[in-house]
């Protein structure tokens, strides 16, 4: 078994009617048991990202325009291809209120629902469904309505929908949001789990901090490449501040000290631990100048 899963190759996309590219020459790959964080500002690209793994882009925005190459589990995203994308990939989109079927009278009902799309026997829908809503601690859920939800139990409810398929590639637009603290730790443990079993994961996400454990991260700004490669050389590059990323508060203290001491700035320190040492040493350089 090939262990890429996801291959882009100057990918770029423009929606019909629109002469700028949303995405621009977009080159990274991805493969069975890694994590990748797309990181970026407000119409940045990630959404438009998103909806391209997941094979919704090309689907349902036909009078958009693609070049280059984008391929998930072996084959090309193309609308042809789109029942083989939905069978591999499980897809979070930014506003999950989108994903509820409003045909389903329960949450136990809603999740099970991609199952049963899948033809899976109901013993093991049953058996499936009630293992990720203990998952993700909202089984006391089970037989509310969906459409009674709070904005947070929505987002666990699409979450839900998408973990039960057990997918080879699972592709999450702010998954963090709406979420308590409580809630965010689940959830990570959740996708580390996840990724741990040889599986793909991809996310989206505005604050860089959540990325800082996965093992890449692609930076983009308007739909372009800005930085790509590990989380400490991503997000301890300079230029995310400067264009307002909202790196994480240690990052940008560290860089502002640096601007403070008048040194040449490129590379900052990205773990917590590392900047307060950074810091530290600061500190005791001052007092030395003041002796």
């Amino acid at each position: 078994m090939n262990d890429l899963i996801v291959t882009a190759e100057n990918f770029s996309f423009s929606y019909g009617g629109c002469k700028d590219f949303a995405l621009q020459s977009l080159s990274f790959s991805l493969s069975r048991g890694e994590a990748l964080g797309v990181i970026g500002p407000s119409k940045a690209g990630k959404t438009t990202l998103c909806l391209a793994l997941s094979g919704i882009l090309q689907r349902f925005f036909k009078s958009g325009h693609a070049e280059g190459r984008l391929s998930v589990g072996g084959l090309e995203v193309h609308p042809q291809n789109f029942d083989h994308l939905v069978a591999i990939t499980g897809t979070l989109l930014e506003s999950p209120f989108l994903q509820i079927s409003g045909i389903k009278l329960t949450v136990f009902e809603e999740v099970a629902l991609t199952l049963q799309h899948m033809g899976i026997g109901r013993s093991e829908i049953a058996s499936r469904v009630e293992n990720v809503l203990a998952a993700l601690k909202i089984e006391h859920l089970s037989q509310r309505s969906p459409l009674e939800l709070s904005g947070g139990e929505t987002k666990k409810l699409a979450l839900a929908s998408a973990l039960v398929k057990d997918p080879e590639l699972l592709v999450l637009d702010q998954p963090f949001s709406q979420l308590d603290p409580i809630g965010v730790q689940r959830l990570k443990t959740i996708l580390k789990r996840f990724v741990s079993r040889g599986k793909a994961l991809v996310i989206m996400e505005n604050e860089p901090e959540h990325v800082l454990a996965l093992d890449r991260v692609l930076a983009l700004e308007t739909g372009i490449t800005l930085a790509y490669g590990s989380p400490d050389k991503v997000l301890g590059d300079t230029r995310l501040i400067e264009r307002g990323f909202g790196v994480p508060l240690w990052i940008e203290l560290a860089y502002l000290v640096k601007l403070r001491a008048q040194k040449n700035v490129t590379h900052l320190p990205t773990r917590y631990g590392e900047s307060l040492a950074f810091l530290r040493d600061v500190r005791k350089f001052w007092r030395r100048r003041k002796e």
